[in-house]
């Protein structure tokens, strides 16, 4: 296509005109660039990172904010979705200690109605969390260091019938040098 659809993670200004974020449009045929929305903080999340996943009918936008800057109290972040057309955010999932996504490089997979991604609450464990595309949330499973692996690199990806993911850590398993 000829959009491209991507975030800012400061930029705009939010609560107490502190920079929150923004999600962006811009058209590779004419060069024209378009903020779709400025984060706000407390209110719907801020600090947006690792982009954001298109649906396949191209009318909703996914993606997820850190929490980490500003002054929001979401300090875990959020998972939203956004019309392409521009409108509303909605915040989907506001995550908590034990949930919160891992940043660096890793969007969200959205598989049929479901919002899969990478966890790391702390250095000993990492976990996958499902949400649906109505905010319904489960931790699919809690990986030990010793047994899955610690350190998420790269995203997760999705056999071709969707049945399955696959991701890769840095870190842990039985020599302590990452997992599959």
């Amino acid at each position: 296509g000829t959009l491209i659809y991507g975030t800012t993670m400061y930029g705009a200004s939010g609560a107490g005109n502190a920079p929150q974020g923004t999600i962006f449009k811009f058209n590779a045929v004419n060069h024209q660039f378009s903020v779709l929305y400025s984060f706000q903080g407390d209110l719907d999340g801020n600090c947006p990172v690792d982009g954001v996943i298109l649906s396949p009918d191209e009318q909703t936008l996914y993606g997820k904010t850190s929490g980490t800057c500003g002054t929001a109290t979401a300090v875990y972040g959020t998972l939203f979705s956004f019309p392409t057309a521009g409108g509303t955010l909605t915040r989907l999932y506001s995550f908590s200690g034990s949930d919160s996504p891992a940043a660096g490089g890793f969007p969200p997979l959205l598989v049929g109605n479901f919002i899969y991604g990478i966890a790391a609450p702390d250095s000993s464990n990492s976990s996958i969390y499902k949400i649906s595309k109505t905010g319904a949330a489960s931790l699919i499973t809690l990986y030990p260091a010793s047994l899955g692996g610690t350190g998420p690199v790269g995203g997760l990806v999705a056999s071709a019938d969707g049945g399955t993911l696959y991701g890769t850590t840095n870190a842990g398993g039985p020599d302590n040098a990452g997992t599959v």
